[in-house]
């Protein structure tokens, strides 16, 4: 019969400590190896759905490469980067 503490090797707890760090990271991925749908929206707070890119940065491009290309400045649009996970189409926003 199993009675008091479990007793680990040194070797056992550090191989322990590894994989609960591995989870971690996992879990904190960087922002830039997620999938986000794109989304634009003008003055008038029309939206324009611009596609999916992978990470945030290419999610600001690509917004800020539609307000160029439709001559907006600065001050007369806005995005939103929808996290695309298996479970949603927009699971967290981000700017």
């Amino acid at each position: 019969m199993w009675r008091g503490a479990m007793r680990f090797s040194k070797s056992a707890k550090s191989l322990l400590r590894v994989g609960a760090l591995s989870l971690f990271m996992a879990a904190c991925q960087s922002p830039e190896n997620y999938t986000y749908n794109t989304y634009f929206y003008d003055s008038n707070e029309r939206e324009v759905y611009l596609g999916v890119v992978k990470g945030l940065a290419a999610c600001q491009s690509s917004a800020s490469g539609y307000a160029n290309s439709t001559g907006l400045s600065n001050s007369e649009w806005s995005y939103i980067c929808c996290r695309k996970t298996s479970a949603s189409e927009c699971a967290s926003k981000h700017k």
